[in-house]
């Protein structure tokens, strides 16, 4: 059996605890010949909860798209400031914090309008929710859009908002690397993944999880700093060489099982053969 994820186990409550102790349990499971979860974040993750390294290997997909395709971004004169979210439209997605945010920042007197592109249960509730904020006018939904549209709608935004919540299971989300690969700036909640490779200031700008107001405080941050703006832009791909997973999943799935979970292939990229996560990417950032 090959186990391939794409999660995190975050959750702080006994029962969560509990549950990730069993799934590490089950991971571990002689049957199991090869773990996989989305990118080095989560694959580490996974190690912390018990799971043998040496049965562990962190896969990626071919993108699209990468930085080296566009061109730095400056921070425009024009207003409205356009900010842009994709994803499932969720409270644990954090996309209600993102809209009190925008009532915070309207209220406040900054000219704003936000982009909403996803679908999920709370659609309907988070569009009454912008009725009720008085912000139905500066919240565009646009359900649900292609991948090769994202980095396009990505691209025309001021910045792009990821405010998951801490408790969410966020892998490594393919929106990051969407984003990534625009260059707009990124301002992200404080969720274990993001914090485990984003450098406050350097790679994005950070807001404290399900805080509405920070998140509002940091986007201003960015919006008022064109300096800021412009590095959080230039680092794009310095940052999406340490995001990478070593592995592609379609060649890993084939050579796990044409060539067996001890294909030197496999063996030279399972996590027991890379350094601890912290390490690894400041080898990477002096590298780059």
């Amino acid at each position: 059996m090959l186990a391939v994820l794409g999660t995190t186990y975050n959750g702080k409550s006994l029962r969560a605890k509990i549950g990730a102790w069993r799934i590490a349990r089950a991971l571990n499971h002689s049957g199991i010949e090869l773990v996989s979860n989305h990118c080095f974040p989560s694959t580490y993750g996974l190690a912390d909860l018990g799971v043998k390294k040496n049965k562990l290997i962190a896969w990626d997909v071919p993108h699209a798209f990468t930085p080296d395709q566009f061109s730095t971004k400056t921070l425009g004169q024009h207003e409205p400031k356009r900010l842009a979210y994709a994803g499932s439209i969720a409270e644990s997605k954090g996309v209600g914090d993102l809209l009190e945010a925008v009532a915070v920042m309207s209220n406040g007197g900054r000219s704003v309008v936000l982009d909403v592109a996803g679908g999920g249960a709370a659609l309907s509730d988070m569009k009454d929710r912008t009725a009720r904020l008085g912000i139905d006018k500066k919240v565009n939904f646009h359900g649900l859009i292609s991948n090769d549209r994202v980095v396009e709608y990505f691209r025309k935004a001021d910045v792009v908002i990821l405010p998951s919540r801490d408790g969410y299971s966020e892998a490594f989300p393919l929106t990051l690397f969407e984003a990534v690969a625009s260059r707009t700036p990124i301002v992200c909640s404080s969720h274990p993944t993001f914090r485990a490779v984003l450098r406050d200031g350097v790679d994005a700008c950070i807001f404290r999880s399900e805080d509405p107001v920070d998140c509002a405080r940091v986007i201003g941050r960015v919006l008022d700093d064109p300096e800021l703006y412009s590095r959080l832009s230039d680092a794009a791909d310095r940052s999406w060489i340490r995001f990478k997973g070593p592995v592609d999943w379609r060649t890993m799935v084939k050579t796990w099982i044409f060539d067996g979970p001890h294909a030197p292939w496999l063996e030279q990229n399972k996590l027991h053969h890379f350094p601890d996560l912290q390490e690894r990417l400041a080898k990477l950032e002096s590298a780059t």
